[in-house]
């Protein structure tokens, strides 16, 4: 589960200091900057795991939503996210912006498909929920079709004792894979 994503240049990357040159904090300033984005960053550590990908988002409000935490590295509050973005000295850290597009679509080619199809999973939860935040998606590994709602598959090891899903079905051509296919194989019996 811990791969490192190849991201290109154009990933947002923070560079932050403690004070602004009136001498205000930028912990809120911060937090207009960062409105509307899912943040990956390097969380875990734990038995089994030095670190792996983990992800929040900071709706249009700024308020927080953890979409996946682990280990001691794992990011729960707000207090903790503008901490670490304020943090020099950070591990990875990838910033996309739901309302730009080309920041979506590196988000879904550059990650895991799991983790693609959770993090659309859970901020289409929080939209439901009434949260005010762009919706995330992501387009089919197989007939190219954007979707915020589909199937991680294709599970294969990765190194020790994770595993990843490698695709990202829309619903379907799930169907049509995993079920039509299955039909076909049955009929020729």
């Amino acid at each position: 589960m811990s791969t490192t994503p190849n991201h290109a240049e154009e990933a947002l990357s923070i560079e932050l200091m403690d004070k602004d040159s009136d001498g205000s904090d930028l912990a809120e300033a911060c937090l207009e900057d960062y409105t509307n984005v899912l943040v990956q960053y390097q969380g875990g550590g734990y038995d089994g795991c030095f670190w792996e990908w983990n992800y929040f988002v900071l709706d249009k409000a700024g308020n927080f939503h953890d979409i996946a935490s682990s280990g001691y590295k794992g990011i729960t509050t707000k207090e903790k996210a503008l901490a670490y973005l304020e943090d020099d000295d950070k591990d990875s850290l990838y910033i996309y912006k739901l309302n730009d597009e080309e920041q979506i679509k590196e988000f879904d080619r550059e990650c895991n498909a799991g983790h693609v199809v959770g993090c659309t999973n859970k901020i289409a939860e929080l939209i439901e929920a009434g949260v005010d935040i762009d919706a995330l998606y992501w387009f089919c590994d197989e007939c190219g079709a954007k979707v915020n709602d589909g199937k991680a598959t294709d599970y294969s090891g990765c190194g020790g004792i994770a595993v990843q899903a490698n695709t990202k079905l829309c619903e379907d051509c799930y169907y049509k894979q995993y079920y039509e296919d299955n039909d076909d194989e049955d009929d020729d019996d």
